[in-house]
């Protein structure tokens, strides 16, 4: 899927005279994340809300499960979800 490209900081980025397109699975899978349920108009159910887990034991199980339903929710195949020390890996994309 393409969309507008961001930069490490949100901002769109500007290339020449008009905003960049790129491939943006990963950006995508990272606003579904962060952002909660309620901050998507047009999808107001999407979100997982990664800072409510943030401190909390035990909740790898039901993040990993929280991550893979909002993908698919937003229609990507999820092959897998990890959660580990070097943070969370996804194997998921959009169906063609």
């Amino acid at each position: 899927m393409t969309d507008f490209q961001l930069d490490e900081n949100g901002d769109l980025v500007i290339s020449g005279s008009d905003f960049a397109v790129t491939e943006s699975t990963l950006q995508h899978q990272s606003d579904i994340i962060l952002s909660a349920k309620g901050w998507w108009k047009h999808s107001p159910s999407l979100g997982v809300n990664l800072q409510s887990y943030v401190n909390e034991n035990g909740t790898a199980p039901g993040l990993v499960r929280a991550i893979s339903q909002e993908l698919e929710r937003d229609g990507m195949t999820v092959d897998s979800v990890a959660i580990g020390t070097d943070g969370i890996k996804i194997e998921a994309k959009y169906q063609e």
